[in-house]
């Protein structure tokens, strides 16, 4: 099919699943600062990303806010805040209210969490409160993968089902998992990154609708362009490609309050 070049240039692409800040088993080709990773992006066409931040990841959430507020800060225009969320029971972290507040004082309007990394359990007794307060407020919430189990997901979409979930870098092979999910919970997303083969866009589009896909990169783990040729390529509509490479990001993080 013809690349789609009309289209790109008439949509915002809006990277939902990209990372800046030094990781601790970095590749000699990734950017060495935030600017550079705004500029890589930029290169391949896409205008604005979603940003997580590798010390609040590897190193320390609580600190590691600061650090992703510099970051992002180097590239404004181009990177959007994301920090990693932790529940509030160990007294480092305000309560669900005041860190929601906090995050829109800076203008972020996501958060991504990490049960397995920062040693917590998914499941509604200990994230409960920051998923509810989550909700109430339409912040979307950033789950790697491997951050659970899909009884783990289930049991928190059960219990919290307006609640706007992204589960990133999920990939083809769970099709027969992700679909009934996606048609059970209406607020539940995937992002695209690994979910490039076996014509899943349009599978998935052809289910449930455009809605439920965001555009994502995995940059710089992955190369951005990559990604989003995948997509360009997939046989939509233009109007279902341009949702999925922008618009719906842009809706969700518009909602929170």
């Amino acid at each position: 099919m013809p690349f789609p070049q009309a289209v790109v240039s008439m949509s915002i692409i809006f990277d939902v699943n990209c990372m800046v800040g030094k990781s601790g088993a970095p590749r000699p080709d990734w950017p060495a600062a935030s600017d550079e990773t705004a500029a890589e992006l930029q290169r391949v066409g896409i205008d604005r990303a979603l940003a997580g931040d590798y010390v609040s990841l590897q190193v320390d959430p609580v600190d590691g806010v600061e650090h992703l507020a510099r970051q992002v800060g180097c590239a404004p225009d181009v990177l959007v805040g994301c920090p990693a969320a932790v529940p509030h029971w160990g007294g480092d972290v305000p309560g669900p209210k005041e860190l929601l507040d906090a995050y829109l004082d800076r203008g972020w309007r996501a958060f991504r969490i990490y049960p397995r990394a920062h040693y917590f359990l998914f499941h509604p007794v200990v994230i409960g409160p920051l998923l509810e307060e989550a909700q109430a407020r339409r912040f979307t919430v950033l789950i790697n993968a491997d951050q659970f189990d899909w009884p783990e997901l289930i049991r928190v979409l059960e219990s919290f089902g307006e609640l706007k979930l992204v589960v990133c870098n999920e990939g083809y092979r769970n099709i027969r998992t992700i679909i009934p999910l996606l048609e059970r919970f209406s607020e539940l997303r995937f992002e695209t990154s690994w979910m490039q083969q076996f014509l899943m866009y349009e599978t998935i589009v052809g289910r449930v609708g455009p809605r439920r896909l965001l555009f994502g990169t995995q940059f710089p783990t992955f190369e951005p362009g990559a990604a989003l040729t995948q997509l360009l390529r997939a046989d939509l509509r233009d109007e279902d490609r341009r949702r999925v490479l922008g618009e719906n990001l842009e809706a969700m993080l518009a909602e929170a309050r």
